[in-house]
């Protein structure tokens, strides 16, 4: 357990990439020594910034080899000039004879033009990510475009497109590790925490 962990942690970015213009952070704190928990951040070479957030069902050592394939593929395939709904939709077929009964995997791809602030995203059945103005207002909801990987023989992933991203403004991208964590009161966060 301990060697998959330190091979784990290897995985998660270690620094986020220089975007002029943006503010990047990322953190992963495993509630185990491993988990299927993933987030990554990758410039394609067009110059876009490619940010990941997913999570596979069940704890452990089986799920975080799973996201290890995950992010494998997702990382071949930053560099191919594909959609956020089409990487999704490549990594569901390539996935789905990996994975077991009842298993499945969320994962959320943020693709941020680095030059206009403008985004889009694809989500496969994760946690909505949250588009928060300065002052913490929620502005939009990066919801579900398609079901989670591994659920649906040949699903369809949707795009969808967002405005450019203003001066202040926060993507948060988070798994339901923090959605469900207790707040004060022991009853789980959920969005609203």
């Amino acid at each position: 357990l301990e060697v998959a962990a330190a091979i784990q942690r290897r995985f998660f970015p270690t620094e986020a990439p220089e975007v002029p213009g943006l503010d990047i952070a990322g953190q992963a704190l495993p509630a185990e020594e491993t988990s299927g928990d993933l987030y990554d951040l990758v410039l394609r070479p067009d110059g876009r910034l490619l940010v990941a957030v997913g999570d596979v069902s069940g704890h452990g050592v089986g799920p975080a080899l799973l996201m290890s394939e995950v992010r494998a593929y997702l990382r071949a395939m930053a560099g191919l000039a594909l959609t956020p709904a089409e990487i999704l939709t490549r990594i569901d077929g390539l996935l789905r004879p990996d994975l077991g009964d009842g298993a499945f995997v969320t994962l959320l791809l943020v693709e941020i033009d680095t030059t206009t602030r403008e985004f889009a995203w694809a989500n496969a059945g994760h946690v909505d990510g949250l588009r928060l103005a300065p002052e913490g207002v929620l502005r939009e909801h990066l919801g579900p475009t398609g079901p989670a990987l591994g659920v649906l023989d040949a699903p369809s992933f949707g795009l969808r497109r967002g405005a450019a991203l203003a001066p202040g403004e926060v993507l948060l991208l988070v798994t339901d590790g923090v959605t469900e964590s207790p707040g004060h009161d022991g009853a789980p966060l959920e969005e609203e925490g």
